[in-house]
C-alpha cells in the first residue's frame, strides 16, 4: 500500500496527526539464502487518538511490525517515527528512555511482579525511572478500570481478568503517547477478555489514548476503529469500522489464497488426487497390498500355522513345546512356571 493511499484511507494529510508511522519498513532475519523476510517495505500510519488492530495469519509479520514500531526490534531498512521523533537512528539508551516515557505495553502474559501488590505493579515503571505519577490521572485510570478495591492485592490474589486490568493500568499510568497491546486477551476467558477490550476502547474514547493491538480474534478486532491486514510481510488490506463478521470473512480469504498458492506449488494437477491414493503408490502401495502379492500370504501366515493346535500334538517335539506356553496351547505345569523365558526350560 502506498503512502498516499494509506494517508487517504485513514483521512490524514500530514504526519503531525500520526502517533507513529513507518516508511519502507523492512525486517529480515538471517542472511543469504536462509534469510526470512518478515516485513517487506511497509508504509503505515497509526492515527493519534484511535484504536488500530493488526491482523493476519501466523507468520504474516504482525508482531514484528508492532515490535519495530515500538522500538523493541531493529529494522533492516526503512524509517520509523514516534510522533515527530525518528527512532530508527536512536541508540539503545535513548530507545530505552523513549519506550519508558512515551510508550505503554500490554502483553498476553501479564508480566506482573508477584511480590508487589496491584498499586505497586501499576507504578513500577515510573518508580524505576524515579518519576512521580500524576495522581489525578492515575486515580482516573484506576477508577476507569475498576481496580480501586484491588490495589492492595498481589497478583496471585487476582483473577486473570483483574491481572490484565492491572497490566492495562500500568500501561496507561504514565499517560503514554501510544499503547501497544500484543494479544492482550489471549490468556483470558471470553467474559474477562470483553472487559479488557472495553477498557481499551474506553481508554481511547474517554482518556484520549492511542492503542495498537495485535490480535487473531475477529471479535477483538471489532472493538477497533481500523483493522490492518498483513500478509507475507505486507499490508494487503484495511477495514474501517469493522464488525466481527466482516473481519472473519476477510480472514477467510487468507486461507483461500494460501490454499491456492499451495496447489500452484505442487508438481502437477494430479498430485492432490495422488495424495488421496498414496496407499496404492510406490513402496506404500506395496505395503498396503501385500496380501495380494506373490507368496506373501504364505510367508505372512506361517506364524499363525505354527500356533495352530495340531502343531503341538506331539509332546516330544522340543521346539513345539517351547512355543506352546507363549501361544496359549496345551502345556505342562513346568512350562507354565516360566512363560517368559523362551526355550530355557528345554535347555535345562
Amino acid at each position: 500500500m502506498s503512502t498516499a493511499a494509506a494517508e487517504h484511507a485513514l483521512g490524514r494529510t500530514g504526519a503531525e496527526e500520526s502517533a507513529a508511522r513507518a516508511r519502507g519498513l523492512t525486517k529480515a532475519y538471517g542472511s543469504g539464502e536462509t534469510a526470512v523476510l518478515a516485513l517487506d517495505s511497509v508504509d503505515v500510519d497509526i492515527a493519534r487518538g484511535r484504536f488500530t488492530a493488526v491482523m493476519g495469519p501466523s507468520g504474516s509479520g504482525k508482531s514484528t511490525l508492532m515490535h519495530c514500531l515500538a522500538g523493541l526490534d531493529s529494522v533492516s531498512a526503512g524509517q520509523v517515527w514516534l510522533g515527530d521523533t525518528e527512532i530508527t537512528g536512536l541508540k539503545d539508551r535513548e530507545l530505552t528512555r523513549l519506550r519508558r516515557d512515551r510508550i505503554g505495553f500490554m502483553f498476553q502474559s501479564f508480566n506482573l511482579i508477584p511480590t508487589l501488590n496491584a498499586a505497586e505493579n501499576i507504578t513500577l515503571p515510573m518508580d524505576i525511572a524515579g518519576q512521580k505519577p500524576d495522581e489525578k490521572w492515575l486515580n482516573q485510570v484506576i477508577d476507569q478500570l475498576g481496580l480501586r478495591d484491588r490495589l492492595k492485592h498481589r497478583p496471585a490474589q487476582l483473577s486473570g481478568g483483574q491481572q490484565q486490568r492491572v497490566a492495562c493500568a500500568r500501561a496507561l499510568a504514565s499517560r503514554p503517547e501510544l499503547i501497544f497491546a500484543d494479544e492482550p486477551t489471549g490468556n483470558l476467558d471470553s467474559r474477562a477478555g470483553l472487559e479488557v477490550l472495553g477498557f481499551l476502547r474506553d481508554a481511547v474514547d474517554e482518556l484520549g489514548q492511542t492503542v495498537v493491538m495485535v490480535t487473531h480474534d475477529p471479535g477483538a478486532a471489532a472493538h477497533a476503529d481500523l483493522v490492518l491486514f498483513l500478509g507475507d510481510g505486507r499490508i494487503v488490506d484495511e477495514m474501517a469500522r469493522p464488525t466481527a463478521d466482516a473481519v472473519l470473512e476477510r480472514m477467510k480469504r487468507f486461507d483461500t489464497i494460501r490454499g491456492a498458492s499451495e496447489s500452484e506449488g505442487d508438481s502437477g494437477p494430479g498430485l492432490d488426487s495422488g495424495r488421496g491414493s498414496e496407499p496404492e503408490r510406490g513402496s506404500d502401495s506395496g505395503r498396503g497390498s501385500e496380501p495380494e502379492r506373490g507368496s506373501e500370504p504364505e510367508r505372512r501366515s506361517e506364524p499363525e500355522r505354527r500356533s495352530e493346535p495340531e502343531r503341538v500334538s506331539d509332546p516330544s517335539s522340543g521346539s513345539d513345546r517351547t512355543s506352546v506356553p507363549e501361544q496359549g496351547g496345551d502345556q505342562s505345569s513346568d512350562h507354565k512356571s516360566v512363560p517368559d523365558q523362551g526355550i530355557a526350560p528345554d535347555r535345562d
